[in-house]
């Protein structure tokens, strides 16, 4: 499972200790109902589709990723990638830029800008030159992440890629994120903070300072979803997860995810995942013999 901050930011795990640099492939069906949990961190992410499709959600703006394409997602930004069962095979990598071999100067000069400029950047083989070279050195460094000089060869990946997106955004910077990103981020964090506890709506909306039908307005806007059924959806992945990755009934998954009865877990688990939390696990345990 990820790892959170106290603000329930991802702590991102790297390849490389040495250049912090985290870097993979992926399918959207390694996702329960194809679509990731909405999450944020303090790392820039790059998604390069290399066949399939799939829609990709920042704060709350929907882009239609086709084979090929690829999207720039800025630091601490509310995203998630999701399909309406249609398979997609894609690269993720996120870096720091402040963590870049820059000296100070440039740092601020480059990295900075490029932080404080769009939330998210559609990126196509076409166009705009730095788009391409932003995908081509994402898929380059993936066919090179076995080298013995993997670090040196990151280290100018990343470089590169802040480069374009300087070109690109960096020099029109401008606070992205918003009043409301923050207020429903506070929202998010106190649900999954307090996901294993009972819940009201009256409490959720609480936590970001808001009235109920402000609350509903926000997830409905940003993640087209009420604040409920984001909490159902977010103990259906922790459950998930657990029965993947430990031996625990079902009945303890359902009370340690914050489900008030077994019937309901499993009646809204099927209904997710189209199998008992059972049948579920002995599947995904055959899948992976």
């Amino acid at each position: 499972m990820a790892i959170l901050r106290r603000d329930n930011s991802e702590i991102v795990k790297y390849n490389s200790t040495e250049v912090p640099v985290y870097l993979r492939g992926g399918k959207l069906s390694d996702y329960p109902n194809f679509s990731e949990i909405a999450h944020w961190h303090n790392d820039i992410e790059l998604i390069a589709l290399l066949d399939g499709e799939m829609q990709f959600n920042v704060n709350g703006n929907i882009l239609p990723l086709s084979a090929g394409e690829g999207v720039f997602v800025n630091a601490k930004q509310l995203h998630y990638g999701f399909s309406d069962g249609t398979e997609c095979h894609f690269l993720c990598m996120l870096f720091d830029p402040f963590t870049l071999p820059l000296s100070e100067e440039l740092t601020k000069r480059y990295a900075l800008p490029v932080t404080q400029g769009a939330p998210c950047l559609h990126l196509t083989p076409s166009g705009a030159p730095q788009k391409a070279e932003i995908l081509s050195s994402v898929k380059a460094l993936y066919r090179m992440r076995e080298s013995p000089a993997f670090s040196l060869r990151a280290a100018g990946s990343c470089l590169t890629i802040l480069s374009a997106l300087y070109e690109l955004t960096g020099q029109k910077a401008s606070a992205s994120g918003g009043q409301n990103i923050l207020l429903l981020k506070k929202m998010l964090s106190f649900l999954e903070e307090h996901h294993t506890e009972k819940l009201s709506l009256d409490e959720i909306a609480a936590a970001g300072g808001v009235s109920k039908s402000t609350a509903c307005k926000l997830f409905k806007e940003y993640l087209y979803q009420t604040p409920v059924a984001y909490l159902i959806e977010y103990r259906l992945h922790r459950a998930e997860r657990l029965l993947n990755e430990t031996d625990r009934t079902v009945t303890d998954i359902c009370f340690e995810t914050g489900f008030q009865g077994v019937s309901f877990f499993i009646e809204t688990f099927r209904k997710k995942y189209g199998l008992s939390p059972e049948r579920f696990r002995k599947y995904q345990r055959t899948k992976q013999q």
